[in-house]
């Protein structure tokens, strides 16, 4: 099969049998044409927003942790030692710059969801101001290789904030992939599932209830009644939802939220 012939999740389903394409999937153009293509100017334009909204954490973030994510798949890596030695001492400051913007929209997505259930701020959790312990459910739909979960744990490791189960809902050969990389970066709360068991109605692995839902590009790139598919098995079990999307509406539940609250979305 010629580069040009095959799509992302071709790469993934290759990757899963292929260590070399294992090794490599983050510079795969056919790949990167779907994800892992933050650039650099991007990166930097995120960090700004982190200092902007986050500045007196991105000391406080185990950056270490953090940069477990490009130890996977060989991304191309940019040097931030600029905008990161004043805050942090790291051996080297080479990072992917999709990394910013998994780091800023999981803050933002943590200070939201803190702000709407308990009053409090991203900023009060890092410095052990909340009330009380939280423990919360997630599921994510679309997740990519299952960067934004990972660091979504890296965030919150050792906080008042613990994700107690995350489950994420993708196309199966990404779902496997998913699991594959979390596997083999040790996190052990997650669950997968596919988008065809939820078209077959095999949903024994949801819970019943779910804190947050979050979907990144995800829901907002699919047609409405695939969408209206995961309202009726997936959204509806879901409290508060955290979604972006590219400049539509992509359907009327997210705006008319059934509870009368505004549901927790972002376009970026």
């Amino acid at each position: 099969m010629n580069p040009q012939d095959y799509s992302h999740v071709d790469v993934c389903q290759r990757a899963l049998t292929d260590e070399n394409v294992f090794n490599n999937f983050k510079r795969d153009s056919n790949y990167c044409s779907v994800l892992e293509h933050v650039t650099v100017t991007l990166a930097r334009k995120y960090f700004e927003l982190l200092k902007e909204r986050f500045g007196s954490v991105i000391s406080k973030i185990n950056w270490v942790l953090i940069k477990e994510n490009d130890s996977i798949g060989n991304p191309v890596t940019a040097e931030f030692s600029t905008e990161l030695k004043s805050y942090v001492a790291l051996s080297n400051y080479k990072f992917s710059p999709s990394i910013f913007r998994y780091v800023y929209t999981g803050l933002d997505i943590i200070d939201k969801y803190l702000r709407k259930v308990t009053g409090s701020t991203v900023i009060d959790l890092y410095n052990d101001n909340l009330q009380h312990h939280i423990e919360i459910d997630i599921v994510e739909i679309g997740g990519g290789y299952g960067g934004q979960a990972k660091i979504l744990f890296d965030l919150l490791a050792n906080t008042g904030l613990t994700i107690r189960t995350y489950t994420i809902i993708d196309l199966c050969y990404v779902s496997q992939l998913q699991n594959k990389i979390l596997t083999k970066l040790c996190y052990d709360k997650m669950k997968y599932m596919t988008y065809d068991m939820i078209v077959n109605l095999e949903l024994d692995t949801l819970l019943p209830h779910y804190d947050l839902l979050i979907s990144n590009y995800g829901l907002g790139e699919l047609r409405i009644e695939i969408i209206e598919k995961y309202l009726e098995t997936v959204v509806k079990r879901c409290q508060h939802y955290y979604i972006i999307y590219n400049g539509r509406t992509i359907h009327s539940y997210f705006i008319n939220d059934k509870n009368q609250s505004e549901p927790d979305k972002n376009c970026l």
